[in-house]
């Protein structure tokens, strides 16, 4: 309506004003009736009042008649009209006896009352000058309310509408400010975001959850567990770590941790000091799955993960990982390096992602039966890794020791400083071997096993001894000592382990075992150690007993107490190596602190261990080893490997700290690793690190684990691959 008002006085007054300057005579009654002297002005009225403008620059018109009731010609010649009103004329003359109508314009330009008037100035003798008074004003509350408009001076925000003003009741949500306040009517507390009904998108400014309180808004500061979502992140506030479990501890749910996403009821228990699923004992029944990473053969019978070690091989500070698959390459084996320098690969890639990978020399080498990593065998300061590779040359077998300063610029076996062969088919040199500085010159000495048969297993036992410093070309007849066990064992060329002072002299001892020697009974067995010394032993096929020390036996007639056994570094903080062996007639790990007094203190029965774990006669050792401090006390763990015995029990590990003195059961341990077939197990724990490394770099001790076993799909072609094999690295997040 505004509009069309406008536009009309814009033109009216166009229409008008052309006619500004023009003289206009009008005639009404062309009779002659006679001469009068003089005009005589008369108006039809005095005063004209406009009334009230819509609004500035609105155009209003009104008229009024101008009669000439004399004689002669009235002209008149001034027109003094006050702003903001107008007349369209300059002069007009108008015969005597005529009349005529003058519009007159108003057009406000401001919020206010205009009392004006308009002067005629003509020749009429008597009243020469004639006043008509001008009013009107423009509307200032259009709609009523009391409240003028912003643009009169007044704080109506809309005078269009009698209910909206300042004051008003306020109706929100309806988009309208009916008190003029300003302020978002979709944000009723003032927060600065709007009801999420009306606008969902926080980015947007809305997302409110709640729109009565100025403390509840997105991005807000929440406060767990006091019931209140303040940050509109329509979270769960009694689930912190949001795994979709509410807090135990608030009484709403079953989470046992509630600022840890991956802790939760049934979650996947890991080797991490915390309880991950709400039920029973930390660290407990841990699966393969809950390592961080693991990698895979690339085909069926790789054996990947028959042998692990861990050792710093590109000199970086950092712990670096390097594995043994012996079916590799059709048989010939391989050893696949993973460096830090790299990053590790993802979990689940195989050896194709990692640093390096070489293999054996022969078609059917088996490279990677045994690993391990010395600090320094030859003397150079720098570290070397050490291969077996027990079927090389019709199984007579070798080992090689490859400086780690080769094998990070892309070493293999061409580059090994010494070598070990076995002296006839079927040695099988390379199976198992470990270190011990038993004459405490600094540098690492070799010991190995070799059988002379043409049996892998269930044969007599070969001990070699290769001292630190004697670098070349040996065979397994010529090393600096050499030594047989008494009896067959199936068990005795698995778990070699590494030496430590047991008895606190400074030189590191060596641990060997013979599950079937009889000292008071038969098969009581007996757990031997060769006491480091600074003169080099040089035996040349005697037993090992004739040279080494019977410390333990069993009490009782077939106790096979030394099925397995193994010197374990300081558990307990005393400064002795412990000493671990095994009691195969009731499938007990037992743990006797070491200390001066075993050494020429006699044989012991085995029940003077000072811990023994109870598991049961099914259970058969793989190998005893050293653990990082997995319960955060400081101390370090040690560890006990059960065989895997196929597919139907897949393999264990059982990790012990040194002050849960004692008999205690599978329940008691500090933490277990208890692999399952849904894992694709089958000899998890064949193949664990002789020494603990960092292998992230945090400060903490890690766990290499190889299951040669493994048979999950390494190919995708959707099928188990057989024997394929898998290593599994458990960081240690303590």
């Amino acid at each position: 309506m505004r509009t069309s008002l406008l536009s009309l006085a814009v033109t009216s007054i166009a229409a008008l004003t052309a006619c500004k300057g023009d003289n206009i005579t009008t005639n009404i009654n062309d009779d002659d009736t006679g001469t009068v002297e003089a005009p005589n002005i008369v108006l039809d009225r005095r005063e004209i009042a406009f009334g009230e403008a819509e609004d500035v620059n609105v155009l209003l018109q009104s008229s009024f008649v101008v009669q000439n009731n004399g004689q002669g010609d009235l002209n008149i010649s001034g027109w003094d009209i006050g702003e903001p009103f107008q007349v369209p004329y300059s002069e007009l003359t108008v015969r005597a006896g005529q009349s005529v109508q003058v519009t007159v314009i108003f057009q406000p330009d401001a919020y206010t009352s205009y009392d004006q008037s308009l002067v005629l100035t003509s020749n009429d003798p008597d009243e020469p000058e004639v006043e008509i008074v001008l009013t009107g004003s423009v509307i200032t509350d259009r709609d009523g309310d009391g409240h003028d408009r912003p643009e009169a001076g007044g704080d109506d925000c809309d005078d269009e509408d009698a209910e909206v003003y300042p004051g008003a009741s306020e109706e929100w949500y309806d988009g309208v400010d009916e008190n003029c306040d300003g302020l978002d009517d979709y944000d009723q507390d003032g927060d600065g975001y709007q009801t999420s009904v009306h606008q969902s998108d926080p980015n947007r400014g809305g997302g409110d959850c709640n729109d009565v309180n100025a403390n509840i808004y997105p991005g807000a500061a929440d406060t767990w567990y006091d019931g209140v979502d303040s940050n509109c992140d329509s979270s769960d506030d009694f689930d912190q770590d949001g795994d979709g479990y509410a807090s135990l501890a608030h009484g709403r749910g079953r989470d046992c941790d509630d600022s840890d996403a991956l802790v939760y009821p049934n979650a996947l228990e890991r080797l991490n000091g915390r309880l991950d699923n709400c039920s029973g004992d930390r660290d407990l029944e841990v699966t393969a799955g809950a390592a961080d990473y693991y990698y895979t053969a690339t085909a069926s019978n790789d054996r990947t993960g028959y042998a692990v070690a861990v050792g710093d091989i590109d000199d970086d500070g950092i712990d670096d990982i390097a594995y043994g698959s012996r079916g590799y390459s059709s048989g010939s084996g391989g050893i696949t390096l993973v460096m830090s320098r790299d990053g590790l690969p993802n979990s689940g890639t195989d050896l194709t992602d990692a640093s390096d990978t070489f293999t054996g020399v022969g078609s059917s080498d088996g490279l990677g039966s045994a690993l391990h990593f010395f600090d320094d065998f030859d003397g150079d300061g720098t570290g070397d890794l050490v291969a077996g590779a027990y079927g090389t040359s019709s199984n007579y077998g070798a080992i090689y020791l490859i400086s780690a300063d080769d094998l990070r610029t892309g070493g293999d076996l061409n580059d090994a400083h010494t070598s070990i062969r076995g002296a006839s088919s079927y040695y099988y040199v390379g199976r198992s071997l470990a270190r011990a500085d038993l004459d405490a010159d600094g540098l690492d000495d070799l010991i190995f096993d070799w059988s002379p048969y043409s049996q892998e297993y269930n044969n007599y036992i070969y001990i070699g001894l290769l001292y630190g410093g004697n670098t070349g070309s040996y065979n397994a007849s010529n090393v600096s000592a050499r030594w047989t066990s008494e009896n067959r064992t199936a068990y005795g060329y698995e778990g070699f382990a590494d030496g430590a002072d047991i008895n606190g002299d400074g030189y590191e001892d060596w641990v060997f075992f013979d599950q079937y020697k009889d000292y008071r009974n038969t098969n009581d067995g007996g757990v031997y150690v060769l006491w480091g010394q600074a003169n080099h032993y040089n035996s040349s096929g005697s037993t090992f007993y004739s040279t080494a020390e019977w410390v333990v036996t069993g009490a009782d007639t077939y106790n096979r107490v030394g099925v397995m056994a193994a010197a374990i570094p300081d558990v307990n903080g005393d400064g002795f190596a412990e000493l671990a062996y095994w009691h195969g007639d009731d499938g007990d790990a037992h743990l006797m602190f070491g200390s001066a007094g075993l050494r020429g203190g006699g044989t012991r029965y085995d029940d003077e261990a000072d811990i023994v774990l109870d598991l049961g006669t099914s259970y058969n050792p793989t190998m005893f080893r050293p653990m990082a401090d997995w319960d955060g006390d400081g101390y370090p763990e040690w560890g006990v490997a059960i065989d895997g015995n196929g597919a139907s029990t897949p393999g264990r590990l059982f990790i012990l700290n040194g002050f849960d003195l004692g008999e205690i059961d599978a329940d008691d341990v500090t933490a277990s690793i208890e692999t399952t077939n849904d894992d694709n197990n089958t000899y998890f724990g064949h193949a664990i690190s002789h020494r603990v490394g960092d292998v992230d770099g945090n400060g903490y001790g890690d766990l290499v684990v190889g299951d040669p076993g493994y048979d999950g799909d390494v190919n995708g072609d959707s099928n188990d691959d057989a024997n394929a094999g898998a290593v599994y690295l458990f960081l240690n997040g303590l």
